[in-house]
């Protein structure tokens, strides 16, 4: 995740960094909350066992990770665009 900070910080000016920055943070809770609802979905609507849980999320997290891998660029200046300030 240290890349994907110093990412972030390339393309968003000092004045706007602590408010991305506190609402990037912020998600982890509703990440979270889909992780509880997730697993509850699972294992009552289609009635997995709660193995399957970390299986399910680690998949969705691995298949958002590797969309980031392919289409996340480091610099705006790579596709001729400025810093939002």
């Amino acid at each position: 995740m240290p890349g994907f900070v110093a990412s972030m910080g390339n393309w968003f000016g000092k004045s706007k960094r602590g408010i991305l920055m506190g609402v990037w943070i912020g998600m982890t809770n509703f990440g979270d909350i889909c992780g509880y609802v997730l697993g509850g979905v699972m294992t009552e609507a289609f009635n997995f066992t709660w193995g399957y849980v970390p299986i399910a999320s680690g998949s969705i997290v691995a298949f958002f990770g590797f969309l980031l891998m392919l289409f996340m660029r480091p610099y705006p200046k790579k596709l001729g665009k400025k810093e939002l300030k």
